[in-house]
């Protein structure tokens, strides 16, 4: 019998995938695919189940839901493998709760408007134990006009800026900012990572509204026992919508997370999300990906939520969201043996947004390096270069490297 996403999308999944599933719902019976993994033992590749399990970072919820599925049999390695991620999940959320009010404390002190997105925030109010999300660093948002100040403070605080790791100049620091939307800072004592934001996500257009006004909605909680700041329940749930949508949610730990979010909102913030669904253009986007939530887990789609795209249109966003999600990413980027993944993460990004300049917009952050500005010099505002002369240096990087192979 086919899987549900096979009959709809076409695309059959292995029972490897489909166990992955069952585990990471809300509940085992929430899965479309509890009837078949409760009924079937076939020969598991746990190995294989193993490396979904670490690529989509859903192992210490897998260890949470497992009593679930009493009769399934895990080798004793991968039990211990799956309970060590537990408590790495514990150590980090723990780490980034003290960080995280040490540095939003510190901001908040300086007059410095911040909120954190996605991370403890999520683990705290979503999750049934916060030890059962995995978190791999710390997103946090300031105000663009202070972000000097804020980074600053970090490295005060002991935090390396990792990326971009060259030196900018003003100019290249102004291009940079119209091409992403944050610096990656990790602390050397102990790898904690922090993405420092000045804009919800790359591309400026889908979130404009909000990248304008989020310092009014922010929200001071205590969830984590620690006072932190954090985005109103209905404007960070469109942010983590349009953050794994925009990545194809090619990690399951995202769409976990929204299924999660959907759950816990009630009937009036529903009907608030679907006004900003609507008002902000993203019909179609938040039409595909609550598609592949209720395919892939059962996640529910109130009735304020169903409807809001092209049908057609939020179908081939969801068809390409799940080869994202379902096959193997490629192992280096831009290479050109991968061609057809990126050409599908193109057709993707393009489909998500008919905002005016999106596309363009889309095109650059696909196809430009902001690294490459080191480099090459390109004024703000013709940031958009980068897209053309980004691969042309791929190609000189490209020959390069087989001249000095030659050698």
């Amino acid at each position: 019998m086919p899987s549900v996403l096979g009959y709809f999308l076409k695309i059959e999944l292995a029972f490897e995938q489909k166990l992955l599933l069952a585990l990471s719902a809300s509940t085992v019976d929430a899965s479309p695919y509890a009837e078949e993994v409760r009924r079937a033992q076939p020969q598991i590749d746990w190995a294989a189940f193993r490396r979904l399990a670490a690529r989509h970072r859903v192992g210490a919820l897998i260890h949470a839901n497992l009593d679930q599925l009493p009769a399934l049999e895990i080798p004793d390695d991968l039990r211990i493998w799956l309970k060590n991620c537990v408590k790495k999940n514990a150590f980090d959320y723990m780490r980034a709760v003290h960080i995280a009010s040490d540095i939003t404390g510190a901001l908040k002190a300086a007059g410095i408007s911040c909120s954190l997105m996605k991370g403890c925030s999520i683990a705290a109010q979503f999750y049934a134990q916060p030890s059962h999300r995995a978190m791999i660093d710390i997103d946090l948002l300031v105000e663009r006009d202070r972000y000097y100040e804020a980074e600053r403070l970090l490295i005060e605080r002991g935090f390396k800026r990792l990326y971009p790791l060259f030196d900018l100049d003003d100019r290249k620091r102004e291009t940079f900012y119209r091409l992403h939307n944050a610096f990656t800072f990790i602390r050397p004592t102990d790898g904690l990572q922090i993405d420092l934001h000045w804009r919800l996500v790359n591309n400026p257009v889908p979130l404009a509204s909000l990248d304008s006004n989020w310092r009014e909605l922010v929200e001071w909680h205590d969830d984590t026992g620690r006072s932190l700041p954090t985005l109103d329940v209905t404007t960070h749930f469109i942010y983590v919508m349009v953050h794994g949508a925009k990545h194809g949610w090619v990690r399951l730990k995202w769409l976990v997370d929204l299924d999660k979010m959907v759950r816990s909102l009630s009937n009036e913030q529903i009907e608030e999300v679907a006004q900003q669904i609507l008002a902000n253009g993203l019909g179609n986007l938040a039409h595909g990906s609550f598609h592949l939530a209720f395919l892939s887990l059962g996640t529910p789609v109130p009735p304020a939520l169903q409807g809001l795209g092209d049908i057609e249109k939020s179908r081939r966003i969801t068809r390409l969201q799940a080869g994202m999600l379902f096959t193997d990413t490629p192992e280096k980027p831009h290479r050109l043996k991968d061609w057809r993944y990126y050409a599908d993460r193109m057709r993707h990004s393009f489909l998500l947004h008919r905002g005016k300049t999106y596309r363009r917009h889309a095109m650059a952050i696909e196809l430009a390096r902001p690294a490459d500005l080191e480099l090459i010099s390109v004024a703000p505002q013709r940031w958009w270069l980068l897209a053309f002369l980004s691969p042309l240096l791929g190609v000189w990087r490209g020959f390069r490297n087989f001249a000095l192979k030659s050698d």
